[in-house]
């Protein structure tokens, strides 16, 4: 029979499978530079991006006020080799942009394509890369050997899913403890690396937003 610790490590490949095949965070600062370079003219001011492995992969825009993007990047150089723009609000019968059609985007070799939408209504960016070029975009480590208590992972769930304001009710609900950073699942989760405290707030961290998921 197994221990509670080989379950625990089991569950974490099982996750590790899921995340190959989902994509993860990354923070931008951590990207090639060729890609960071693209997505400040893209003006992405987030601190990280999820990244997909994937051979192809289709674009809809969700908002009015935004259209879908796809700028096709270079991993080694940063040279944009194509980049395209649908129509405000997406497909509609007086334009005919191919990123508007159904039809899939197949991922070039060596390139990563930086895709979603942008707009009036916010920017919704991925990054789509072949799983043979991961590497070259996502550093390997072991950062999701973390095992997590089941109080860990409802905070880490409440801190990053709900905004400021609401989380300490949340707490209280789940028999958490009050919010705060003397909170022992706080500061555990604190010394982990999964959370960060900015001022008089907690934020999550982009490796706290690969656990979470």
């Amino acid at each position: 029979m197994m221990n509670r610790k080989m379950i625990a490590r089991r569950l974490v490949k099982i996750a590790k499978l899921i995340l190959s095949a989902q994509g993860k965070y990354v923070a931008v600062n951590d990207l090639p530079d060729g890609i960071k370079m693209a997505l400040k003219k893209m003006r992405f001011g987030r601190r990280d991006i999820q990244v997909v492995p994937t051979s192809s992969f289709s674009v809809a825009t969700s908002f009015e006020g935004n259209r879908a993007v796809a700028v096709t990047v270079d991993i080694r150089s940063g040279r944009v080799t194509e980049s395209q723009q649908g129509s405000w609000g997406g497909p509609n019968p007086y334009e005919d942009k191919p990123i508007d059609r159904p039809a899939k985007i197949n991922v070039p070799n060596k390139s990563v394509i930086i895709a979603g939408e942008m707009g009036g209504r916010g920017k919704f960016l991925r990054i789509y890369v072949n799983p043979s070029d991961l590497d070259e975009v996502i550093l390997a480590d072991e950062e999701d050997e973390q095992i997590l208590t089941d109080d860990e992972i409802k905070a880490l769930n409440i801190i990053g899913g709900i905004k400021g304001g609401y989380r300490a009710s949340e707490f209280e609900r789940y028999g958490l403890g009050p919010y705060s950073k003397t909170n022992p699942t706080i500061k555990s989760l604190s010394d982990k690396g999964m959370i960060k405290f900015m001022g008089g707030g907690i934020r999550i961290t982009t490796l706290g937003r690969n656990l979470r998921r």
